[in-house]
């Protein structure tokens, strides 16, 4: 007998962690009572030049500063300590967030909050959840440096490969030319033990889903 857990979304959020959503990020009751940050009343974000999946951020005791948004208290009636900023606009200039915050289960938007003492900084590890894409047509766009994990669509959208290496390169393969791709879907990793740790991921995450790997993973003998 084959099972899979029933996922379970409302759920409390026990650590420190953060929550994003189609309608803001949330900071957790357990991150702003630990901290004592119960009395910041704004969040500056940003972005690592060198590492576009860690997104920074910084709480003040004033409102209306440059590049900050207003914390406002979750919860009905506003009477948790868990805090949360509307961030239409953030997501709207960060593809990453903008891609994670389409994810469906509750669990894969939300972060464990690290602090980096050298720079000040709270800051979360993002996930890469192939926020770029490319149609098959108009591959030759594709930067030839780009190496990362990626996913092939066919033309109904079904996830048919899931890989990991030189984005341009793996797609211009003989054999790929084949296999119907409609639209290629990546994330650009610097790390080689990133791609197998996040192509691994992805594929597992797949297999659990449905049952079984992709079509191409099957056939080709990959993951």
């Amino acid at each position: 007998m084959a099972v899979r857990p029933i996922i379970l979304e409302r759920i409390p959020n026990a650590g420190d962690v953060v929550t994003i959503s189609k309608s803001g990020i949330s900071f957790s009751t357990a991150f702003i009572k630990g901290k004592k940050l119960h009395t910041m009343a704004s969040v500056g974000f940003f972005i690592d030049d060198n590492d576009s999946y860690k997104l920074l951020f910084k709480l003040y005791d004033e409102e209306g500063l440059p590049n900050t948004l207003v914390l406002l208290k979750s919860g009905r009636g506003g009477v948790s300590y868990g805090r949360t900023v509307k961030a239409q606009e953030l997501f709207s200039k960060n593809r990453v967030l903008s891609s994670i915050q389409k994810l469906t289960t509750k669990s894969s938007r939300t972060f464990d909050i690290k602090f980096d003492k050298f720079d000040g900084y709270y800051f979360i590890s993002l996930r890469p959840s192939f926020e770029n894409f490319v149609l098959v047509g108009n591959s030759s766009s594709l930067p030839s440096s780009a190496n990362g994990i990626y996913r092939y669509l066919d033309k109904s959208g079904d996830v048919i490969y899931i890989g990991k290496g030189n984005i341009k390169s793996r797609l211009q393969s003989t054999e790929r030319k084949t296999w119907g791709i409609n639209k290629i879907e990546y994330s650009i990793l610097n790390s080689e033990d990133d791609s197998f740790k996040w192509e691994s991921f992805y594929i597992d995450e797949y297999q659990n889903q449905f049952g079984l790997l992709p079509t191409f993973n099957r056939i080709s003998g990959h993951g």
